[in-house]
């Protein structure tokens, strides 16, 4: 059997861990979009703006499921912080709307290597960047 942290302190190293590990991706997606992706072109504004609209989806469906794991989870976690159930819990929701948010950098990414100028992709690469700010893991 796989280990799993069991308290809420090595839940919380372990998150902060992950948490780096997706923050630097976004800016190793972005150096290697510059390094390997064609010569910038005219931007499809129908495949930008149908990135856009699918990355705000994402946005959205994240917070849904942040609040509904580590909303519900932290509630939890202040009375009895190593509940197990709402530890795995809290991690899933951690996880779950990290990697949301990466998804947003991997739209930028596309658009780069489609051609697209650098000043189109940008936002996809902060907007995760901002998240990611937003929900660095916390003691509850």
């Amino acid at each position: 059997m796989a280990w799993r942290p069991q308290t809420l302190n090595d839940n919380l190293r372990t998150m902060r861990i992950l948490y780096c590990t997706f923050v630097l991706s976004v800016f190793l997606y972005e150096f290697s979009a510059e390094q390997i992706g064609p010569e910038p072109n005219k931007a499809n504004p129908i495949f930008v703006i149908g990135l856009a609209v699918v990355s705000l989806a994402i946005v959205i469906i994240a917070l849904g499921l942040r609040r509904k794991y580590v909303g519900s989870a932290e509630e939890t976690l202040r009375l009895s912080p190593d509940n197990p159930t709402a530890l795995g819990r809290w991690r899933v929701g951690q996880i779950l709307s990290l990697a949301l948010a990466e998804s947003v950098a991997l739209y930028g990414l596309a658009l780069r290597l489609t051609g697209t100028p650098f000043k189109v992709a940008a936002p996809f690469y902060v907007g995760a960047i901002v998240l990611m700010a937003l929900w660095w893991p916390q003691r509850p």
